[in-house]
């Protein structure tokens, strides 16, 4: 279990401030009526300009029953409605209808009230660094959701024909082959041995049992000798994305 720092512990202190000041443990919603959920579709369907509710159930991080839910509320109400798609009939996508239009302005100006009001308490770095650093733990946050599931652990022998299967197809992928390329290297083949040697090591990301990714760090040819250079990091498709390259490096 990893320890609890003291960064962690300003972090769970802030964001609960964050949840009680926002009024969301009363449950009053984000404006009039509406629930926090239906202000949230509301605001997706206005940035997206359509969505299926598929499309809105991942961007919401919700079930897809809850959000079935939210757009026959919203529907019941005329503020969404659901457009014909020209290409594909299957495909329903869902549209502001001009109240629902409307109510997002409302949303938007009191959300913006809401943060400008605490920015103004704020110096004008201060408002640059908090900006910063919000999204910087939103996307962390995001990534911790898409790696569930997937491991970072030091390589194997064993592993070493899939890692080789990795770096030849990813770098076929992006055309890096022939003369001059990495793809040629030696170590490639048998990337076990070559990174178990001091001031090395070498990781694989997996799934279960399967490798989707591979890096490792090594001393840099020529520098000093306390500086590190990171080495052939690549990954399948279905790893990209997951925020498991920035965990790698930082394992």
């Amino acid at each position: 279990m990893n320890q609890v720092t003291t960064i962690t512990k300003n972090i769970r202190a802030a964001s609960r401030q964050f949840v009680r000041e926002l009024d969301i443990l009363d449950g009053k919603g984000c404006i009039k009526s509406f629930t926090l959920s239906e202000c949230h579709l509301l605001m997706e369907l206005d940035v997206q300009g359509s969505a299926t509710g598929k499309e809105l159930a991942r961007l919401l991080v919700l079930e897809k029953s809850t959000v079935s839910r939210i757009i026959a509320s919203l529907e019941s109400k005329n503020l969404i409605r659901h457009l014909p798609d020209p290409v594909d009939r299957r495909r329903k996508p869902l549209v502001l209808t001009p109240p629902g239009q409307h109510l997002v302005v409302e949303i938007h100006q009191l959300a913006d009230q809401q943060v400008n009001e605490a920015l103004s308490f704020m110096a004008n770095d201060q408002q640059a660094a908090i900006s910063d650093a919000l999204a910087t733990y939103a996307r962390a946050l995001t990534y911790v959701r898409r790696s569930e599931g997937y491991n970072i652990r030091r390589i194997t022998a064993r592993d070493d024909g899939a890692v080789a299967q990795i770096i030849i197809a990813v770098m076929t992928e992006f055309d890096a082959t022939g003369e001059g390329y990495s793809i040629l290297d030696e170590e490639v083949q048998e990337m076990s041995s070559h990174y178990d040697v001091e001031g090395a090591c070498y990781f694989v990301v997996t799934s279960g049992e399967q490798v989707l990714g591979c890096g490792g760090v090594a001393q840099l040819a020529g520098g000093d000798p306390d500086t590190c250079e990171l080495r052939k990091m690549y990954f399948l498709p279905e790893l990209r994305g997951r925020g498991m390259g920035i965990k790698l490096i930082f394992f």
